[in-house]
């Protein structure tokens, strides 16, 4: 890797025609002796012949015939280019205009001030002229007045287009003379991986270019082989020049951003903790992070950004179609053994994680230490009451390195310290440790359990109304905001542990309908509605305490339909005190309303707040007293609900009443299908519709 990407472009055309290094003889004296040796003369495009040129120039038309709507098009400095009736290649000697062809440097690229052709000593630009007659047929262009068929849609510099293969001169003597480019100057950086870019599948059969994109919309790239130097490659390409119109057919950046959606797919279908780790360290290996910048990653990881957010779409219209296997045929995520869907969750989950940490890189040092590690996590881990670890068995923990400052809040002196130049010297030591980061397997149904063990670890030797609680707000992980307004954004939520465990305010989203509130939280109920949702639920550790903890919650296959059934169920339940007259919905005691008409996705995010974080028992009528539980305590004790508060120095009772409407008659809960002897099934209320027995 580090001998081709110091090849020169003069070095690669040889290579590309299979031209060797001319010899060339020295002779010299040396103690009254004459001594001479032969040594190899570095390549340059000028010697070669004109049966060499012009099969440089026949292979490189015939490259881009069929490479064609590239970002590598456009030229950048030191690009090859001819003209049609020269002997000589020459090269254009541009300017600096600060945009450059990869994220973390690269090579500069061209705009149609950029006249300049460069000439060796005495020597004419384009060698011999076959228009010129007479003895000195020698070319006698040197300067250039304008460049034609130039893109004015992706500009460089200050308003000047950008030029591209398809740009060209008139010589300024002979006005049928065209001067072309021959190389964009961009190809030799991408070595032998030139003729597969931006395709990293290696294919065992017939090769399928990449711009068929009906062939790899519908292509299954699980367990496919792949070429990592092209996948490092898309990873640092500079995609933010090409806007506003990369996501146009005929954008030159278009083939580009395609094969970053497809290597999301890829990335939600590999089984290979090695490859996910090699694959997102190419998007961080080359991005330097400083205590200057205090961990800001800037538009280095712009391709980052894309990656995920094409992965989000695939993974919501996967789990949207889940039970669609011809859709799933169609998008290339064949139906197998293995659950594709939960390997979809977990490596996206990763991906998001790893957004978010503040990860610490140093340029030079990345062959030596990569950015991140991944770790699979033994499900006989040693269980010790100070070692969260214990508590993702068959998980992954992610190693990194991060600032000081990242990892013990209370040097938060430290980052307030280094936002001054003045103070910290550019010479100051950056303090970085060592880290982790845990991420769950996926888990659904009586995996669940597990869920409880780490809630009691957060939440030690504290004794609440409902067992096991935590506080939580809700943030929404949809990235995908600044997409057309066309795309779905039915991304589900991440709901993260925040704050003290006393009641508080605290900033929250849910989609735009929550009330900024925090939320006490159930841990059992938690566990009771994924259960009864048949839900999947994955979450993570960034630190050791709650501050930390964020878990995930999307939709099974059966989950819409049980959805749809305990809203059916619980608008027909009526709740009120025995003794009042007024009596109010399920539906709006739980403040559903009409927040359960969004997707799945938004429907269950509503139900997590309404079942398992604490609502006010005075939304009863008739029950005047403060104090709250949650919607899922309440259908537990349908059967028999009662709420006992000392008033006035007296004990008193209220006992609801819990009734549902049938065809127009309220009848108390206890004849229907959802009591038992000791009280109600919940599972009955969301997956069967209520009858009486």
């Amino acid at each position: 890797m580090a001998q081709n990407e110091k090849m020169t472009q003069d070095a690669w055309l040889f290579k590309l025609i299979n031209k060797n290094k001319l010899k060339i003889q020295t002779t010299y004296f040396e103690f009254g002796n004459i001594s001479t040796f032969e040594r190899d003369k570095a390549e340059n495009i000028r010697d070669l012949s004109d049966s060499e040129r012009a099969k440089v120039i026949e292979q490189m038309k015939n490259y881009w015939a069929n490479h064609e709507r590239s970002s590598k098009e456009f030229l950048v400095n030191g690009a090859v280019v001819s003209c049609s009736q020269g002997t000589k290649l020459s090269k254009i000697k541009g300017k600096d205009h600060g945009v450059y062809t990869d994220s973390i440097g690269g090579q500069a690229l061209l705009n149609e001030d950029d006249r300049n052709i460069y000439s060796e000593l005495f020597a004419s630009i384009f060698g011999s002229c076959k228009y010129e007659t007479g003895k000195n047929k020698k070319c006698k262009a040197e300067i250039f007045s304008k460049w034609y068929g130039t893109n004015q849609s992706t500009q460089i510099g200050e308003g000047k287009a950008s030029l591209t293969m398809s740009s060209y001169m008139n010589c300024p003597f002979h006005s049928k003379a065209l001067i072309q480019p021959v190389t964009s100057g961009q190809e030799f950086n991408f070595s032998d991986s030139l003729f597969k870019y931006p395709k990293f599948v290696v294919e065992s059969r017939e090769e399928v270019i990449y711009s068929n994109v009906g062939y790899w919309n519908s292509y299954n790239f699980y367990k496919r082989k792949i070429n990592m130097t092209v996948i490092r490659k898309l990873a640092i390409r500079n995609m933010s020049f090409l806007n506003p119109t990369i996501d146009q057919t005929n954008s030159k950046g278009y083939y580009e951003r395609k094969w970053l959606e497809y290597l999301a797919k890829y990335v939600l279908l590999c089984n290979d903790k090695d490859i996910l780790k090699n694959i997102i360290n190419a998007f961080y290996e080359d991005v330097e992070v400083s205590i200057f910048s205090r961990g800001e990653r800037c538009e280095l990881l712009e391709n980052y950004n894309l990656l995920m957010e094409s992965a989000l779409l695939v993974l919501n219209k996967v789990i949207e179609h889940q039970n669609n296997e011809d859709y799933l045929r169609t998008v290339g995520i064949l139906p197998s053994g293995e659950n594709i869907i939960i390997r979809m969750i977990e490596n996206y989950f990763l991906l998001f994680i790893v957004s978010k940490l503040c990860i610490y890189t140093l340029y030079e040092k990345v062959s030596d230490n990569p950015p991140i590690e991944l770790k699979q996590i033994a499900v006989f881990s040693e269980q010790r009451s100070d070692d969260i670890e214990a508590y993702y068995k068959n998980g992954v923990r992610i190693d990194y390195a991060t600032h000081v400052y990242y990892a013990n809040k209370t040097l938060f002196l430290l980052k307030s310290i280094s936002e001054s130049e003045a103070y910290i010297g550019k010479n100051a030591d950056i303090d970085v440790v060592g880290t982790y980061t845990y991420i769950s397997p996926v888990k659904s149904e009586d995996d669940v359990d597990d869920i409880g063990n780490i809630w009691k670890y957060f939440d030690k030797g504290k004794a609440t109304y409902f067992r096991e609680t935590l506080l939580v707000n809700v943030v929404a992980t949809v990235i995908l905001s600044n997409l057309d307004g066309t795309v779905a954004l039915v991304a589900s939520l991440l709901w993260t542990v925040v704050g003290s465990f006393a009641a508080q305010k605290a900033e929250e989203t849910l989609q735009n309908k929550f009330d900024e509130i925090a939320y006490e939280q159930s841990g059992d109920s938690l566990m009771q509605l994924i259960k009864s949702l048949k839900a999947y639920i994955i979450y993570a550790n960034i630190g050791k305490d709650y501050h930390s903890f964020v878990y995930n919650i999307l939709p099974g296959k059966e989950t819409e339909k049980i959805i749809y059934t305990f809203l059916d169920n619980i608008g027909k339940i009526y709740l009120k005190d025995k003794n009042s007259k007024k009596e109010e919905c399920l539906f709006e005691i739980l403040e559903l309303g009409d927040n359960v008409k969004g997707t799945t996705y938004e429907r269950i995010n509503q139900l997590i707040k309404a079942l398992t974080t604490t609502i006010s028992i005075r939304k009863i009528p008739g029950v005047d007293i403060d104090g709250v539980e949650t919607g899922m305590g309440i259908l537990k004790n349908l059967k028999q609900l009662s709420v006992e508060a000392i008033i006035e120095n007296k004990r008193e009772k209220f006992d609801i009443e819990a009734n549902v409407l049938l065809d127009g008659e309220k009848i108390s809960i206890e004849n229907f299908n959802c009591c038992t002897a000791t009280g109600i099934n919940v599972n009955i209320l969301f997956r069967e519709l209520l009858r009486r027995n």
